[in-house]
């Protein structure tokens, strides 16, 4: 509730405060909580492998931002509850478990769009296709403004369901389509358009949209990127869109082309990342998914026992998976098998 007053205080509307409230509690304290009685039980029982999710410093962050006094009380809670399983685990008489905490990524403060620009992301990719290209007024969907409340749903019931959600169906007639959920989007257009074409449009959506960075799929181990100060090769240009401080460049100029290479990926990929004050398409105080150096970060900690031996300075997902299956004396798993 302190947090309902702190949201109305600084200009909030009444009702979605309200919605957020039962949002809040479910993610913070009692998915949380669940998970945490969940560990504790299948310790006592001695099943070889249990993971868990906390979502709750997540979950405040993006409403209120990384720093907020309301994402570090969540993560006090957190702390508490690996306080609980490290105990359990080690009381277990059925195996000696080893304990090994990890973050997916971190969190950057941003600032929405729809703020910074004064108008929606569907508003403004429509003037710029209409003034870019003939016959494409069709009917928009956007699903930009539903990630804050879609963990919620992960508690179930038709009536949480109808009070917390408000994710408008996907339909996959309209010529236009727009996804943004967090800080990167995708722009897909039904209609294949010619290269020229699609160059245009993509200078326009970075120049006159005011989208910090757009990028398009070129040659099969290419993109191109826009911005406001001009057009980019990747991967070799990678660092005039971060900083060259960025501790991860080379692998994000390669990571970005996979991106729009991918056979989901839209016709343009949208994202929000500038140096200073970051976008994010939802209406959100914190995001991630991007290219920023805070969001890239993740930690690991693992027993002092063990060592995580690699070439590289850091971690992806499935270095991480192959660490677990080498501890377990099983065959890793190949890039190309997943």
């Amino acid at each position: 509730m302190i947090d309902f007053f702190h949201g109305l205080i600084d200009g909030k509307n009444l009702l979605p405060e309200l919605k957020f409230i039962p949002s809040r509690v479910g993610i913070s304290i009692l998915l949380r909580e669940l998970a945490t009685m969940g560990i504790m039980i299948d310790a006592a029982r001695g099943l070889p492998i249990i993971h868990c999710t906390f979502l709750g410093y997540d979950e405040q962050s993006h409403r209120r931002g990384p720093s907020s006094k309301f994402a570090h009380w969540t993560l006090k809670g957190i702390d508490g509850c690996v306080k609980r399983i490290w105990r359990s685990a080690k009381r277990s008489a059925c195996r000696n478990y080893e304990i090994w905490i990890y973050s997916d990524h971190g969190q950057e403060a941003t600032t929405s769009y729809e703020k910074h620009v004064g108008k929606k992301l569907d508003a403004t990719i429509m003037e710029v296709l209409k003034a870019q290209i003939a016959g494409h007024d069709e009917m928009l969907h956007t699903q930009s403004d539903t990630s804050q409340l879609d963990r919620a749903n992960l508690l179930g019931g038709e009536r949480l369901q109808r009070l917390l959600s408000h994710v408008k169906s996907w339909s996959p007639t309209n010529h236009i389509e727009i996804t943004a959920k967090g800080p990167v989007g995708h722009l897909y257009l039904t209609e294949t358009l010619p290269r020229d074409t699609r160059l245009r449009v993509g200078r326009a959506l970075a120049q006159d949209a005011g989208i910090p960075i757009v990028l398009m799929a070129d040659d099969p181990q290419k993109a191109i990127a826009w911005t406001q100060e001009g057009q980019y090769t990747l991967p070799e240009e990678a660092e005039e869109l971060v900083a060259k401080e960025h501790p991860f460049l080379e692998a994000l100029g390669e990571d970005l082309v996979r991106l729009v290479h991918h056979q989901d990926a839209g016709t343009f990929v949208l994202c929000g990342w500038r140096p200073s004050s970051p976008l994010t398409f939802p209406i959100e105080n914190g995001a991630h998914a991007g290219i920023g150096p805070e969001e890239t970060h993740g930690f690991v900690i693992v027993p002092a026992t063990f060592t995580l031996a690699d070439e590289k300075p850091y971690l992806r997902p499935l270095d991480l998976r192959n660490a677990i299956l080498r501890f377990l004396g099983r065959k890793p798993t190949a890039l190309d098998d997943i």
